[in-house]
Protein backbone atom coordinates (compact mmCIF):
# COMPACT_ATOMS: atom_id res chain seq x y z
CA UNK A 1 0.00 0.00 0.00
CA UNK A 2 1.32 3.45 -0.97
CA UNK A 3 1.08 5.83 1.99
CA UNK A 4 2.25 8.79 -0.11
CA UNK A 5 -0.72 9.10 -2.46
CA UNK A 6 -1.68 12.39 -0.88
CA UNK A 7 1.63 13.93 -1.97
CA UNK A 8 0.97 16.03 -5.08
CA UNK A 9 3.51 18.83 -4.58
CA UNK A 10 7.29 18.51 -4.71
CA UNK A 11 9.78 21.26 -3.85
CA UNK A 12 13.40 21.07 -4.96
CA UNK A 13 16.62 22.90 -4.28
CA UNK A 14 18.28 24.22 -7.46
CA UNK A 15 22.07 24.22 -7.10
CA UNK A 16 23.51 20.74 -6.70
CA UNK A 17 20.07 19.10 -6.97
CA UNK A 18 18.75 20.14 -10.39
CA UNK A 19 21.85 21.79 -11.85
CA UNK A 20 25.54 21.02 -11.43
CA UNK A 21 26.85 24.33 -10.15
CA UNK A 22 29.91 23.25 -8.13
CA UNK A 23 32.36 24.39 -10.81
CA UNK A 24 30.61 27.76 -11.02
CA UNK A 25 31.23 28.37 -7.31
CA UNK A 26 34.90 27.56 -7.67
CA UNK A 27 35.30 29.86 -10.69
CA UNK A 28 33.52 32.66 -8.82
CA UNK A 29 35.89 32.24 -5.85
CA UNK A 30 38.94 32.25 -8.15
CA UNK A 31 37.82 35.45 -9.89
CA UNK A 32 36.91 37.23 -6.63
CA UNK A 33 40.24 36.37 -5.00
CA UNK A 34 42.10 37.42 -8.15
CA UNK A 35 40.38 40.82 -8.17
CA UNK A 36 41.23 41.28 -4.50
CA UNK A 37 44.82 40.20 -5.24
CA UNK A 38 44.71 37.43 -2.64
CA UNK A 39 46.25 34.05 -3.51
CA UNK A 40 43.66 31.32 -4.01
CA UNK A 41 45.14 27.99 -2.88
CA UNK A 42 43.08 25.16 -4.34
CA UNK A 43 44.35 22.58 -1.82
CA UNK A 44 43.25 24.77 1.10
CA UNK A 45 39.88 25.45 -0.57
CA UNK A 46 39.25 21.73 -1.13
CA UNK A 47 40.32 20.79 2.40
CA UNK A 48 38.29 23.47 4.16
CA UNK A 49 35.33 24.20 1.85
CA UNK A 50 32.13 25.04 3.68
CA UNK A 51 28.78 26.49 2.59
CA UNK A 52 29.65 29.19 5.14
CA UNK A 53 31.70 31.46 2.86
CA UNK A 54 33.27 33.21 5.81
CA UNK A 55 34.98 30.07 7.06
CA UNK A 56 36.26 29.59 3.51
CA UNK A 57 37.53 33.19 3.38
CA UNK A 58 39.18 32.76 6.76
CA UNK A 59 40.86 29.47 5.80
CA UNK A 60 42.23 31.12 2.66
CA UNK A 61 43.63 34.07 4.61
CA UNK A 62 41.27 36.81 3.47
CA UNK A 63 41.19 39.78 5.88
CA UNK A 64 37.74 40.32 7.44
CA UNK A 65 37.51 43.87 6.10
CA UNK A 66 37.36 42.43 2.55
CA UNK A 67 34.60 39.87 3.18
CA UNK A 68 31.72 42.13 2.13
CA UNK A 69 33.52 43.07 -1.10
CA UNK A 70 34.38 39.41 -1.69
CA UNK A 71 30.70 38.49 -1.26
CA UNK A 72 29.69 41.07 -3.87
CA UNK A 73 32.38 39.90 -6.30
CA UNK A 74 31.49 36.24 -5.78
CA UNK A 75 27.79 36.89 -6.43
CA UNK A 76 28.60 38.89 -9.56
CA UNK A 77 30.93 36.26 -10.98
CA UNK A 78 28.66 33.36 -10.02
CA UNK A 79 25.70 35.10 -11.65
CA UNK A 80 27.62 35.57 -14.91
CA UNK A 81 27.63 31.80 -15.46
CA UNK A 82 24.94 29.23 -16.21
CA UNK A 83 24.85 25.71 -14.85
CA UNK A 84 23.77 22.66 -16.84
CA UNK A 85 21.09 20.24 -15.67
CA UNK A 86 22.37 17.18 -13.86
CA UNK A 87 22.04 14.13 -16.10
CA UNK A 88 18.54 12.66 -15.97
CA UNK A 89 16.97 15.52 -14.04
CA UNK A 90 15.14 17.04 -17.01
CA UNK A 91 13.49 13.77 -17.96
CA UNK A 92 12.60 12.99 -14.34
CA UNK A 93 10.98 16.37 -13.67
CA UNK A 94 9.13 16.30 -17.00
CA UNK A 95 7.78 12.87 -16.05
CA UNK A 96 6.72 14.00 -12.57
CA UNK A 97 4.97 17.06 -14.03
CA UNK A 98 3.31 14.90 -16.67
CA UNK A 99 2.03 12.63 -13.90
CA UNK A 100 0.27 15.54 -12.24
CA UNK A 101 2.76 16.66 -9.63
CA UNK A 102 2.96 20.38 -8.89
CA UNK A 103 6.65 21.35 -8.83
CA UNK A 104 8.50 24.23 -7.23
CA UNK A 105 12.02 25.43 -6.48
CA UNK A 106 13.35 26.90 -3.24
CA UNK A 107 16.94 28.09 -3.63
CA UNK A 108 19.56 30.37 -2.14
CA UNK A 109 20.45 31.31 -5.71
CA UNK A 110 19.75 34.71 -7.24
CA UNK A 111 16.50 35.15 -9.18
CA UNK A 112 18.23 36.50 -12.29
CA UNK A 113 20.53 33.49 -12.65
CA UNK A 114 18.08 30.76 -11.61
CA UNK A 115 15.28 32.06 -13.86
CA UNK A 116 17.74 32.40 -16.76
CA UNK A 117 18.84 28.79 -16.26
CA UNK A 118 15.22 27.60 -16.03
CA UNK A 119 14.31 29.43 -19.25
CA UNK A 120 17.32 27.96 -21.07
CA UNK A 121 16.33 24.41 -20.13
CA UNK A 122 13.56 21.92 -20.82
CA UNK A 123 12.13 22.92 -17.42
CA UNK A 124 10.91 26.38 -18.51
CA UNK A 125 7.20 25.64 -18.05
CA UNK A 126 7.29 23.19 -15.14
CA UNK A 127 7.53 25.20 -11.92
CA UNK A 128 4.49 26.66 -10.19
CA UNK A 129 6.80 28.74 -7.99
CA UNK A 130 10.48 29.67 -7.79
CA UNK A 131 11.58 31.12 -4.45
CA UNK A 132 15.05 32.73 -4.52
CA UNK A 133 17.30 34.50 -2.03
CA UNK A 134 15.68 37.87 -2.81
CA UNK A 135 12.31 36.53 -1.60
CA UNK A 136 13.31 35.64 1.96
CA UNK A 137 14.97 37.11 5.02
CA UNK A 138 16.08 33.87 6.69
CA UNK A 139 18.32 31.58 4.65
CA UNK A 140 18.41 27.80 4.78
CA UNK A 141 18.16 25.74 6.83
CA UNK A 142 15.42 28.07 8.14
CA UNK A 143 12.06 26.93 6.69
CA UNK A 144 10.97 30.42 5.51
CA UNK A 145 11.58 29.65 1.81
CA UNK A 146 9.69 26.36 1.96
CA UNK A 147 6.82 27.97 3.88
CA UNK A 148 6.58 30.80 1.34
CA UNK A 149 6.56 28.34 -1.56
CA UNK A 150 3.79 26.30 0.04
CA UNK A 151 1.69 29.43 0.65
CA UNK A 152 2.13 30.56 -2.95
CA UNK A 153 1.24 27.07 -4.19
CA UNK A 154 -1.72 26.91 -1.78
CA UNK A 155 -0.61 23.62 -0.19
CA UNK A 156 -0.23 22.53 3.43
CA UNK A 157 3.03 21.08 4.75
CA UNK A 158 1.24 17.80 5.47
Amino acid sequence: MNNNRHIKTLLFDWDGTIVDSAQMGLVAFEKAFDELEIPFVHAVYEATYSPNWYSTYEALGMPKELWKTADELWLRHYGEQSAALIEGVGETLLSLHGNGYQLGVVTSGSRSRVCREVQQSVLRDLFAVIICNEDIVNTKPHPEGLELAMREMNVAPS
